[in-house]
């Protein structure tokens, strides 16, 4: 990729936020951040919206469109040794924001995705990276992906988010019994729920959308101390003994040693 930018520690990097509107990555720079957020504006999109497609008149088509004729398309993948992973939450204007933090490293250069915790796509991706290990070659990719409702055009359409992880052995799977364990936690907090007098789907629909972030971010901070772990190990038998910590700091993550912004929407 020839865009580079910094972060907080002057190191070189490359950053991608996965846009849930738009249903890709997207290289994250300053000037890029201003296009999309236009592009929204232009679509008449709302910030939660979700991927709707890019052919007809949907405000995900829209914002496509305008981004395609500022030069700005989403990168298909991104390729590189797996260098860490990190869960941060920060806050701004009263919003807490829930992100899961993905780094490859590529020729001396790092890229690093930006995810929403409560997305599907990140959900699949952190099932397909707990099997695999520090510094494996992968190749990852976050997308959406849209089915109209081909039976009744004005009736409800499907929209889902997934993600690919590729190594030298071919795709990756999810890892087994994650679903299973993460479907258990869910329907016993709908049991629960369901018992309560009065309690209106809306509110059970949206504990369990935050007991399947919480699952989730669980699974992101346990992987992100096995590569932490494991990079320390690394750096002990090369004679550099300095912890890799990732604590996050104040609205930032820290993964390999390099500090990342994390206070700004999707």
């Amino acid at each position: 990729m020839a865009i580079n930018t910094r972060n907080n520690s002057g190191k070189p990097g490359v950053f991608l936020t996965f846009i849930p509107l738009l249903g890709g990555l997207f290289v994250d720079t300053e000037v890029r951040r201003a296009a999309i957020k236009l592009a929204r504006e232009h679509s008449g999109a709302q910030q939660k919206d979700g991927y709707q497609g890019y052919k007809g008149t949907s405000t995900s088509a829209k914002a496509l469109a305008f981004l395609k004729e500022q030069g700005i398309q989403s990168v298909s993948s991104v390729s590189g040794v797996l260098r860490g992973i990190a869960y941060n939450e920060s806050e701004k204007d009263g919003v807490t924001y829930r992100r899961v933090f993905v780094t490859v490293r590529d020729n001396g250069e790092s890229y690093t995705l930006k995810l929403d915790a409560g997305n599907a796509g990140t959900h699949k991706l952190l099932q397909k990276l707990a099997n695999v290990a520090l510094n494996e070659e992968v190749e990852i990719s976050v997308f959406g992906s849209y089915k109209p409702n081909a039976k009744d055009p004005t009736g409800p359409s499907f929209t889902d988010y997934a993600a690919s992880v590729k190594t030298a052995a071919g795709e990756v799977k999810v890892a087994e019994g994650a679903w299973n364990a993460v479907n258990e936690v869910v329907k016993a907090l709908e049991g629960q729920l369901a018992a309560i007098p009065g309690v209106t789907k809306e509110a059970i629909s949206t504990a369990t959308r935050t007991a399947k972030t919480n699952f989730f971010a669980e699974m992101a901070k346990e992987l992100g101390a096995e590569m932490s772990a494991a990079r320390d190990a690394e750096k002990a038998e090369s004679g550099h003994v300095e912890s890799s910590n990732e604590t996050p700091l104040h609205g930032r993550s820290v993964i390999d040693g390099n500090v990342y912004d994390d206070d700004i929407p999707f």
